[in-house]
């Protein structure tokens, strides 16, 4: 990640406390800004993103 602009997320924290939909909505709003769709917001400046990774798990 040398190049100026390039940004990594990690999201942590406690177990139930939200994280996986978090992630859920901001990939799938990324994407649905991506193909021009409508995105819940007044303002969104998204970038060009050609990946998108999460890994949601859930234990029963």
């Amino acid at each position: 990640m040398d190049k100026a602009g390039d940004r990594l997320n990690i999201i942590t924290g406690p177990n139930m406390a939200g994280k996986s939909t978090y992630m859920r909505q901001v990939a799938l709003i990324t994407l649905m800004a991506q193909i021009g769709s409508f995105v819940p917001a007044k303002y969104a400046k998204i970038g060009i993103v050609d990946k998108i990774f999460t890994r949601v798990r859930s234990i029963r």
